[in-house]
């Protein structure tokens, strides 16, 4: 609470400050949503069965051009999402862009990275219908390090003189991603060797979005590759393992996308196939299992889960989703999307996540947007049991509602 209002009083400041040089370009959001999960709680919020407003964003950014080819901008955020942030306060993004000409422009600093059509615009709520994008491709709980990179990208259109096949936006990015401490697989690091967490070495990829010479449509290709590693020093203490281990994590995307607009319809969706790829000191494993006779029951349980993530060695992942939403008035609009998400090795129900998600939203006025939005699900990929000692239900539901302000 405490990060929240200095937050609040740092908008305050700024704005003033806005008013005194005209030239900087302030805007802003903030949200608030309220989760609640049936049969299983959702896990990034441990408490969602039980019904959770722990799911709120305050933003604040502001730019300005500096020439008619340089400009500046940066956006601060303060987040709650479930154990993650507790409104800590962080750049969100931040870069100077110079653009020598319509084919090609260079930003640096702290980049959106354009992983798929929607990573660039996921922090603005009012460019979406609804709530959550598909999380067969777009985990919310990877939002606080995925939407931006550490580094430089190129960008441009190219286009011929005529039009006749349509323009074609590149952007290529290189750079390297901050992963923070709730990660999944820092939170593993983390009980084997305190302090220790993956850092990532680089991070390339590029995209390309072809606005074809049929009005509405855009096709979108991404690849990216990650490279990251930690080094973790042995926490259970001599005659147990080695002293020191290392641990690296490769990451391969691919993601091709479509988009159609006509009248008041859009039909899109996207498909992607990822390979995770770990790697780490031998011996490790055998230093967990030899470390469980003297730790309590909940670190022994935590070890488990460890070696679980750890022993992924080689994980396929493919996903795709499709959704269609339709316009009803200048204020109201529905949406209708299906998520599929599964590991190529193993096809089990519960390995997966299958689901169908219901959206609506009205805007009152320009500044205030209101959201509903129902998922039901098939397969526990982002499920955790509603009470201890019980089972995970493989068929479980999940409801948002979001109120929204901007500025």
């Amino acid at each position: 609470m405490r990060s929240l209002l200095i937050f609040l009083t740092l908008i305050t400041m700024v704005v003033k400050s806005a008013q005194a040089a005209p030239d900087i370009n302030i805007n802003g959001s903030i949200s608030q949503t309220y989760v609640k999960s049936m049969k299983n709680n959702w896990e990034p919020i441990k408490g969602s069965a039980d019904g959770s407003f722990d799911f709120s964003e305050v933003l604040l950014g502001f730019s300005a051009d500096l020439t008619d080819q340089l400009r500046a901008g940066a956006q601060l955020i303060s987040r709650d999402f479930g154990e993650e942030d507790n409104f800590r306060t962080y750049l969100d993004w931040g870069y100077g862009d110079y653009r020598l000409n319509e084919f090609f422009g260079l930003r640096a600093g702290k980049v959106k990275y354009p992983l798929g059509f929607y990573n660039e615009s996921r922090d603005i709520d009012s460019a979406r219908l609804g709530i959550l994008l598909s999380q067969a491709a777009y985990r919310e709980d990877f939002r606080s390090f995925v939407t931006a990179v550490e580094g430089v990208n190129f960008y441009g259109v190219l286009e011929s003189p005529t039009h006749n096949w349509g323009a074609l936006d590149y952007t290529l990015t290189y750079g390297t991603l901050n992963f923070p401490d709730s990660f999944i697989i820092n939170q593993g690091l983390s009980e084997f060797s305190p302090g220790a967490s993956v850092q990532a070495d680089h991070l390339y990829g590029f995209t390309l979005t072809w606005h074809t010479p049929l009005e509405g449509l855009k096709l979108g290709y991404t690849f990216s590759d990650l490279e990251a590693e930690s080094d973790m020093v042995n926490a259970f203490g001599p005659g147990i393992g080695e002293s020191a281990y290392a641990y690296s994590l490769h990451v391969e995307t691919v993601l091709y996308g479509f988009e159609y607009t006509k009248q008041k319809w859009t039909f899109g969706g996207e498909v992607g196939h990822q390979i995770l790829s770990s790697q780490y000191s031998n011996g490790i494993s055998q230093a967990y299992e030899q470390a469980i006779p003297f730790v309590d029951e909940t670190v022994q349980t935590a070890i488990g889960g460890i070696l679980h993530y750890l022993k992924l060695t080689n994980e396929d992942r493919e996903y795709y989703y499709l959704y269609t939403s339709y316009e009803w008035t200048n204020d109201f609009s529905s949406q209708i999307m299906y998520s599929n998400l599964e590991l190529k090795e193993d096809k089990r129900d519960d390995s997966a996540h299958r689901g169908l998600t219901l959206s609506m939203r009205y805007d009152f006025n320009d500044y205030m947007i209101g959201k509903l939005e129902y998922h039901d699900i098939k397969g526990t990929d982002a499920a955790t049991p509603k009470d201890t000692g019980t089972p995970v239900d493989n068929h479980w539901g999940m409801f948002l509602t979001r109120l929204s302000f901007s500025f």
